[in-house]
């Protein structure tokens, strides 16, 4: 607008430039920042991995299953009865570090010396927690007999 000198006043066409500029920004960063945090969130293929479901049937006494979970290798291990009488006679001998597990590394329902609900499962993630890699059991091979 011009007044009677002719000059034109340029405060207010300035503000509403400002004014809407911030507006358009504020409103392009929101969006980026939704896009963002929705991009932190776990796919569905990643929801589903997170946890995992077997069948315990078929697993006997002393035997042992290895399942993935997370990408990460789970064992699970049917417990004999003379597996649970050697972590009494460890116990016994104080063989064990923290036989009643009083450092909080286990869930609630873990803390005793079986570290499980049930004494004759054991679930354990086989990875290594000094260099994170994932240990083999290889066991040694008996000699072969001689005919």
């Amino acid at each position: 607008m011009s007044d009677m000198g002719g000059t034109v006043d340029t405060s207010r066409r300035r503000f509403l430039t400002i004014a809407a500029t911030s507006a358009v920004g504020a409103s392009v960063a929101g969006a980026m920042a939704t896009v963002f945090v929705e991009s932190l969130e776990p796919t569905a293929a990643e929801a589903a991995a997170a946890s995992t479901t077997v069948n315990l049937a078929p697993i006997e006494p002393g035997m042992q299953l290895t399942v993935p979970w997370q990408k990460k290798p789970v064992i699970i291990v049917n417990r004999t009865p003379e597996m649970l009488a050697s972590l009494l006679e460890a116990e016994k001998k104080n063989l064990l570090k923290d036989p009643n597990c009083t450092v909080p590394q286990q869930p609630p329902y873990c803390k005793n010396m079986y570290r499980a609900r049930k004494p004759e499962w054991l679930v354990m993630i086989r990875i290594c927690n000094h260099l994170c890699c994932i240990p083999h059991y290889r066991p040694k091979k008996a000699p072969r007999r001689r005919r």
